[in-house]
C-alpha cells in the first residue's frame, strides 16, 4: 500500500503571502535558467502535469473547489507525492493571474532535467529552435512536434522562456510529454557530428522545395527565427535549406504554421516510426 505522503493544506486570507509571492516571483521573470520550478494553471495542465510525472510542489486552488477537491482523483494523485494543497478567495487568484476568469487550479512544479540524449536509434527525430522569441510559435511547435512523434527538442539562442504559462497554454500540455534541453552552438554542432545527423534547414528564400525531398534518418530539423531565419552558423550545420513552395504574394508563413508543415511532410514519408 502506498503511504499518504500529503504537505500541508492551508487556506490563504492575505495576499501578502510567502507563497503568492514566489508565485508572483516566478510569473515575471525569465526563469529558464536559474530557477528550479515554475508556475502553470488550469486542471487540464494538473492532470497532464501528474500524468507524465512531474512533481507538482504546491497547489493553490479557489476556495469555491473546496467543498469537491478532497473527493477527486487529483487529490488522490498529489496525496502520494507530497503536494503542498493551498485554498484561497477568489480575488486573490485574480489579482495574482491579472484576469477576471481565472482558472481554479494554480500550481508551482518542479523543472524536470531532460538530459541531451547521447545514443539515438536510426529513426531518431529532433527539432532545432534557434531564437524562437514568440510564446505562442513556441508552444505550437511543441504541440505539433509532440504529435507528430517527434523525439527531442533542442532550444538554442535567445529562445523564450518555454516554461511560461503561455507557453504551457499554447502547446496544450504537450510541454509535458515532450522531452527539450537547453544547448550551444558548440554542443549541438558536437552532437549532430557524434550522432551522424541530417540536418535539414527551413527559410522562405531557398530554391529547394520541401515536397519531395528524400528525407534521411537520423533527422534534425532547424527552424530559425521568423523575422532573420537562421543564423550563419546554423546554415553551416545543414545539409539541406528547405522552403514551402506558395501561390499566393506572401512568401513567407507563420513560423508554427510552417513548421507543421515540414512536420507533417516528415511524418507522411515515415508514418511508422515510435
Amino acid at each position: 500500500m502506498k503511504s499518504n505522503k500529503l504537505g500541508n493544506i492551508l487556506t490563504l486570507s492575505s495576499f501578502n503571502n510567502t507563497l503568492v509571492k514566489k508565485i508572483k516571483k516566478l510569473k515575471v521573470k525569465n526563469s529558464k535558467r536559474n530557477d528550479i520550478d515554475f508556475v502553470a494553471e488550469g486542471e487540464f495542465f494538473l492532470n497532464e502535469a501528474i500524468l507524465n510525472n512531474w512533481l507538482v510542489s504546491d497547489l493553490l486552488l479557489s476556495s469555491k473547489t473546496k467543498d469537491i477537491f478532497f473527493k477527486t482523483q487529483i487529490y488522490k494523485k498529489l496525496s502520494e507525492i507530497g503536494t503542498n494543497i493551498f485554498f484561497a478567495d477568489y480575488e486573490i487568484f485574480k489579482r495574482i493571474l491579472k484576469k477576471d476568469n481565472p482558472q481554479d487550479f494554480l500550481f508551482i512544479i518542479k523543472k524536470k532535467e531532460n538530459v541531451i540524449p547521447k545514443r539515438i536509434k536510426k529513426n531518431y527525430l529532433s527539432l532545432v529552435l534557434e531564437n524562437i522569441r514568440d510564446p505562442g510559435n513556441m508552444g505550437t511547435i511543441f504541440r505539433t512536434a509532440e504529435s507528430f512523434g517527434f523525439n527531442h527538442c533542442f532550444l538554442l539562442g535567445e529562445t523564450v522562456n518555454p516554461y511560461s504559462i503561455e507557453v504551457i497554454r499554447a502547446s496544450a500540455g504537450s510541454i509535458f510529454n515532450l522531452t527539450f534541453s537547453f544547448i550551444s552552438e558548440r554542443g549541438i554542432a558536437d552532437w549532430f557530428n557524434n550522432n551522424n545527423v541530417q540536418v535539414i534547414g527551413t527559410s522562405p528564400n531557398s530554391n529547394v522545395l520541401h515536397e519531395n525531398f528524400l528525407w534521411k534518418m537520423p533527422l534534425s530539423l532547424a527552424i530559425g527565427n521568423e523575422q532573420n531565419g537562421l543564423s550563419e552558423f546554423l546554415k553551416r550545420e545543414c545539409s539541406h535549406i528547405l522552403t514551402i513552395s506558395t501561390k499566393g504574394k506572401t512568401k513567407s508563413l507563420n513560423v508554427g504554421i510552417a513548421s507543421g508543415i515540414f512536420m507533417e511532410s516528415i511524418f507522411r514519408k515515415f508514418p511508422a516510426l515510435d
